[in-house]
C-alpha cells in the first residue's frame, strides 16, 4: 500500500490486520506524526534518516515500541 497526501489518516483508517509494516519516506516534519501513527497500529516501521526532528521525539517512538517483538528501523 503507498500512502500519499494523508498517510496518518491513511494509517488510522485501515483494517489492523490488513498491514504488517510501513516505510516512511516523506519530508521529515512528517515522520514523528506518522512513525507514531504507524506503531500505535502495532506496525514493523522503517523511516528514512532522521528518524525525527528532535531526539525528545524519537525517544518518544521507541516507548511506544509495545513489549512484544516489533521494529522501528532507521
Amino acid at each position: 500500500m503507498i500512502l500519499l497526501g494523508q498517510p496518518k489518516k491513511a494509517i488510522t483508517s485501515s483494517r489492523r490486520d490488513s498491514v504488517d509494516a510501513a516505510v516512511v519516506a516523506a519530508p521529515t516534519v512528517t515522520h514523528y506524526d506518522v512513525a507514531r501513527a504507524a506503531l500505535e497500529r502495532g506496525w514493523h516501521l522503517l523511516v528514512e534518516k532522521p528518524i525525527t526532528t528532535s531526539v525528545q521525539q524519537a525517544e518518544e517512538l521507541v516507548r511506544l515500541i509495545p513489549p512484544r517483538p516489533l521494529s522501528l528501523e532507521q
